[in-house]
């Protein structure tokens, strides 16, 4: 399950569709970091799989989070996604489907053309 993390001293979100698809996960790790020792606050949004971190960063590091988090099995650290990741995936959905639309404009162009000089050429 891909975790999309987003951190800045003394605040951390931790965003998954895991979490959307199975609230009680997203819950149960709120409850894991409510308790936890410089957490100020946790909120988990289930519509959007989004938890909100609010820590004293001169407490807590943002790893130790996500340790915590690890150590319950309610996040795998390999499946964590940065700002600048998620950004470049963006980016080649993006391409990707501009690539896409561009042929199929030029083929379209290219069938329009030929059909209207076969159709030319047949009167």
């Amino acid at each position: 399950m891909t975790v999309y993390i987003h951190c800045v001293p003394g605040r951390m979100r931790l965003k998954s569709l895991g979490w959307k698809s199975f609230p009680d996960e997203g819950e149960q790790a709120r409850r894991v970091l409510q308790s936890f020792p410089g957490v100020h606050s946790a909120v988990f949004t289930p519509l959007t799989g989004s938890l909100v971190v609010h820590f004293d960063p001169q407490a807590v590091l943002p790893g130790e989070i996500t340790e915590a988090l690890s150590a319950k099995s309610l996040i795998d650290p390999s499946h964590l996604i940065s700002p600048e990741d998620r950004f470049e995936q963006a980016m080649a959905t993006a391409g990707r489907r501009i690539g896409r639309a561009a042929v199929g404009w030029a083929v379209g162009r290219l069938l329009d053309a030929s059909g209207l000089s076969l159709l030319a050429a047949l009167i």
